[in-house]
């Protein structure tokens, strides 16, 4: 299997994926392979095709562990949407899979492994999945030992990624990291991928596009954004596109956007929209839009 097909399966946008290819030397195969949101066994087999022996190896101990028995106790979380969720303890793993068969392909799920060791119950394991198939984990013996390459298969490992993105300030993303997160339309603010979002309350928001944890509070989104972001003309939302025409090509109007950011976002690092636009007319700046 060729790098190629593997990179464009891996992410949405083919101006992504080609842009990858173009930059092979820029970036770890076998961390873009790890971080995606495709299943564990399918990423061992990649990862020991393209040589990344250490990282196949750890993950295959993480599927290994779910099969192991005795004094274990299995908590099961499962998301319909970043607030709604329900838990389920189950004595075996078999169970669990019986569950997690009956569940919708739009859930994700947590599975934590708890186990007693020396009249402790402990939380040894933590599985993440998309839709019914596990695509992350957490070993938390091997996290409190900084072991690298366990780590690199867990969510909170997944803030940052680093890899080469196509797109310039002032484009208009699509961003599809679904089940975990809503999709969310962005502008693009900075050459180094800070974006500009809308939360549920219509409120502004910046982050990075390699982050993981965006798109507002609440959410659970645990997939660099970048493997689900794509180049779009238009959206449903008339302030975004009103932001895009404002400061496309003109990268210090970006920065005046990330200035006003910077200085009069709140606690929550949120923006109303309608304090952005009475600071850019009082000094001088206006945009089409209306509110």
């Amino acid at each position: 299997m060729d790098q190629a097909f593997v990179i464009f399966e891996l992410v949405k946008s083919a101006q992504v994926g080609g842009h990858l290819l173009r930059n092979l030397d820029c970036f770890d195969m076998g961390q873009f392979i790890a971080k995606a949101s495709i299943t564990l066994q399918w990423k061992i087999d990649l990862l020991k095709e393209f040589g990344f022996l250490q990282y196949a190896q750890s993950a295959e101990a993480a599927m290994r562990s779910l099969q192991e028995s005795g004094g274990r106790q299995y908590l099961l979380r499962s998301y319909l949407s970043a607030w709604e969720f329900e838990s389920t303890e189950f004595a075996d793993y078999e169970e669990v899979e019986r569950q997690l068969a009956k569940m919708p392909f739009r859930a994700w799920h947590m599975l934590e492994v708890w186990e007693d060791r020396n009249g402790q119950r402990l939380k040894t394991w933590s599985f993440y999945s998309v839709g019914q198939y596990w695509a992350y984990f957490t070993h938390w013996e091997a996290v409190s030992n900084g072991d690298t390459a366990s780590l690199l298969f867990a969510p909170n490992n997944m803030r940052t990624v680093d890899l080469p993105a196509p797109f310039q300030v002032g484009e208009l993303l699509k961003i599809d990291c679904t089940p975990f997160a809503p999709v969310k339309n962005a502008v693009v603010l900075s050459e180094d991928m800070q974006i500009l979002f809308l939360d549920a309350h219509g409120d502004l928001c910046i982050d990075h596009l390699e982050s993981g944890c965006i798109f507002g509070t609440g959410n659970r989104n645990i997939v660099p954004p970048l493997y689900g972001a794509d180049l779009v003309k238009h959206t449903n939302d008339d302030f975004l596109e009103d932001l895009r025409n404002y400061i496309v090509g003109n990268a210090n109007r970006a920065e005046s956007i990330l200035h006003y950011f910077r200085e009069y976002s709140d606690d929550s690092d949120r923006l109303e929209r309608t304090k952005l636009l009475w600071l850019m007319k009082e000094n001088g700046e206006n945009m089409s839009y209306r509110f």
